[in-house]
């Protein structure tokens, strides 16, 4: 972190940075290698290769979407192996109303995760509000009754 933090940022730093040929070199030479290794990672999990004119931001957002399938695989099987399971699934869905991730090879782990929103019971008659705390054990100021 401390010598990321060195590197020259966007703008002034950078632009004059680059201006020497070595820099240059460096960094190029820097980047490939971390998206070659960012590519091996991805073609080890199954992930279907960029088109060559992939951008940057579509590469990361690639990686980001791998590493969120391995953190949910995980903590899956961490939940099975400590008799967490649940028999009720669900499926998780994007805000167009589609079904998430349906693109990778981790799709049948995603749609086994539960929403546990689903668990609430929601009353919404007419019927005046009852707090469902009787206690607040934390509180600087009490609970009002």
């Amino acid at each position: 972190t401390k010598l990321s933090n060195g590197l020259p940022t966007p703008g002034e730093d950078l632009e004059y940075c680059n201006t020497f040929p070595g820099f240059r070199t460096a960094m190029a030479g820097a980047g490939q290698r971390i998206m070659h290794l960012a590519e091996g990672v991805l073609r080890q999990q199954g992930v279907p290769a960029l088109r060559a004119s992939a951008d940057n931001d579509e590469r990361y957002e690639r990686v980001v979407d791998m590493s969120d399938r391995l953190l949910e695989q995980v903590d899956l099987m961490h939940d099975a192996t400590q008799g967490m399971t649940n028999t009720t699934k669900h499926t998780l869905t994007d805000a167009s109303g589609t079904e998430a991730g349906a693109e990778g090879p981790a799709d049948p782990l995603r749609k086994q995760l539960l929403r546990p929103q689903l668990k609430w019971t929601v009353d919404n008659s007419d019927a005046p509000f009852v707090p469902a705390l009787h206690a607040k054990p934390n509180s600087i100021v009490p609970l009002d009754e």
